[in-house]
């Protein structure tokens, strides 16, 4: 009986790991990784391409923080 309780709490320090990581890791890669390739527009039609870009990169942002939040639940 205490073998299902430990994996059961494994279970969910596993889930919740997993969730800190996803949260840590997506937001880094979607908006440290472009920072750190950035060049500085040189006219508005590149300048258009990055806030493009930018605002594509936080909607993919949102659209996975919830599905893993969902998932957790």
């Amino acid at each position: 009986m205490s073998e299902n309780k430990s994996e059961s709490k494994f279970g969910i320090a596993g889930e919740s790991f997993t969730l800190a990581a996803v949260l840590v890791a997506v937001p880094t890669l979607v908006f440290v990784m472009p920072v750190l390739n950035y060049k500085v527009p040189r006219n508005n039609r590149e300048l258009a391409r990055v806030q493009e870009s930018l605002h594509y990169a936080t909607e993919d942002y949102y659209e996975i923080r919830d599905n893993v939040i969902r998932q957790s639940r």
